[in-house]
Order: structure tokens, then C-alpha cells, then sequence
């Protein structure tokens, strides 16, 4: 089996940074990756999830159940985050890594609250 090593030189790591430098920034950010076609609205699944996630926020102010209160709130989280890239398309991947960090920060809690 041959094989073929190339000798990488200083001069192609600044061709490299040159190429990136110079596209466009809006190409690299906030490129969410769709399989099917584009779409506007949620699906039906997300649409319910949304729903029962907002009765159990209200149901868990209303009889102080803290677990509760952080699981529905980490899905709400996690569902704002399809909002704000159009909003804001400079930050939209630093806001969308926070808004996932914190999501799954509140569900981790509420699991951990669950069995104390």
C-alpha cells in the first residue's frame, strides 16, 4: 500500500486564512441545515409539545411544583431558541448555543430536583 504525504508549508496555512478572511461572514453564520423543505410555521408535534409545555408551566406555578416549572421551561427555551436567528443574524449562533446550554442546564436540574 502507498502512501502519498504532502509537505504542508507555512505559505498554505496563509492561502487558508487568506480564503476564509475573505468570504463573506454571512455565509458562516447562522446556517441552520433543513432536510425537507422550508418551513414557516412548527410542525404539529412542536405545536402540541409548545402547548402542554405552557399547561404545565402554568400548573406548576399554581401548585408550586419546582421540577415541573424547570422541565416546562427548559422545552420553552429550547423552542425560543427557532426564533432568534431570524432576529438576530450577527449573534444568532452565540444566542442559540447559550439558549441550548441553558435548556439543557434547567432539564439536567429538574431531573436531579425530581428524585432529592
Amino acid at each position: 500500500m502507498m502512501m502519498i504525504y504532502k509537505k504542508i508549508t507555512q505559505k498554505d496555512f496563509d492561502e487558508a486564512e487568506k480564503a476564509y478572511n475573505d468570504c463573506d461572514r454571512a455565509e458562516r453564520t447562522c446556517k441552520i441545515k433543513q432536510v425537507g423543505p422550508e418551513r414557516k410555521h412548527f410542525t404539529k408535534g412542536q405545536s402540541t409539545a409548545s402547548l402542554l409545555a405552557i399547561l404545565l408551566l402554568l400548573y406548576s406555578i399554581l401548585f408550586t411544583d419546582i421540577p415541573a416549572f424547570f422541565l416546562s421551561a427548559s422545552f420553552l427555551v429550547w423552542i425560543i431558541q427557532y426564533f432568534i436567528c431570524p432576529l438576530a443574524k450577527n449573534n444568532a449562533e452565540t444566542i442559540r448555543s447559550a439558549l441550548k446550554s441553558l435548556s439543557l442546564t434547567l432539564f439536567v436540574g429538574s431531573i436531579i430536583l425530581i428524585f432529592l
